[in-house]
């Protein structure tokens, strides 16, 4: 099967899909001694923070996995591979929320890739080891400031949502802008796209 046969065919296939990468994540983040909370994992509806504005509740999505261990930083995790432009994309809504929460937390908020490609893999769902280095992440900060410098417009994205197939504006950056996890974590810093 090619990976866009298999796509937004089966939510719970795809919620499971998700689930597996994100527990993958957090063995890469157990032995690199770093202590985390998954999120997302086993719950039937988005884990979500709150806060009180203008007298009435805003609830927005929170990132996949939150990693505690100083400095800090959330992890917004996806098993894809880039476009065959060279390009990974988000969801507008999605980036929108991680930005959010990136200001209000001052720490650093992630746009974390496992690129099921890297390991040789012909199909998103194929048994493949978890490799380090098949781990690509950028800030989301990096990603919003990218869309007016690159002269980004949106376009129509399948998606899920509220467990439903919607279309959804998002955008694709090139895929040579996220770094390597490890180097990531190696250094703590933020990375620019060149």
């Amino acid at each position: 099967m090619s990976p866009s046969s298999t796509h937004l065919q089966d939510n719970a296939a795809d919620r499971a899909l998700g689930e597996h990468w994100e527990r993958q994540f957090c063995l890469l983040a157990a032995h690199a001694s770093k202590a985390f909370t998954p999120q997302q994992i086993g719950r039937e509806k988005a884990a979500s923070w709150g806060k009180r504005v203008d007298d009435a509740w805003k609830l927005t999505l929170l990132p996949d996995v939150t990693v505690w261990t100083a400095p800090g930083e959330h992890h917004e995790i996806n098993h894809k591979a880039p476009t065959r432009t060279g390009c990974y994309g988000l969801e507008v809504y999605r980036l929108d929320a991680l930005v959010a929460f990136r200001e209000e937390t001052q720490q650093p908020v992630l746009y974390t890739i496992h690129d099921w490609c890297r390991t040789g893999a012909v199909d998103s769902r194929e048994a493949m080891p978890n490799r380090l280095g098949d781990w690509l992440t950028i800030d989301v900060l990096t990603l919003d400031r990218m869309i007016e410098e690159l002269e980004l417009q949106t376009r129509a994205f399948d998606t899920w949502v509220n467990g439903q197939r919607a279309v959804r504006p998002g955008y694709y950056w090139p895929a040579k802008c996220w770094v390597p996890l490890e180097t990531w974590w190696a250094s703590q810093s933020r990375f620019e796209c060149a």
